[in-house]
């Protein structure tokens, strides 16, 4: 990367990593994935929650904008979050 992208989620797995990544991107943010510790290796350990992490990142100047869009999701309930609402 030419630029240093920042953290704004740690993702336990590749299936809320993608959720979180298509949240993003939907409110036009770039986002970079990278796995770090045991989940960069899924090929071994499979799918299974095996330790480690996803860390969602994003530009410097998107940052701000990103943690808007993850504090509304969590301020939505569990049964809005299922609805897409």
């Amino acid at each position: 990367m030419s630029r240093e992208w920042v953290e704004v989620y740690k993702a336990p797995d590749h299936v809320e990593a993608e959720l979180i990544r298509g949240l993003l991107e939907a409110s036009g943010i770039p986002v970079v994935t990278e796995a770090r510790g045991a989940q960069a290796l899924p090929f071994i350990l499979g799918p299974a929650r095996v330790g480690g992490y996803i860390s969602i990142l994003v530009p410097p100047d998107q940052e701000e904008a990103a943690e808007e869009v993850l504090r509304a999701r969590e301020d939505q309930g569990p049964a809005e979050q299922d609805r897409g609402e």
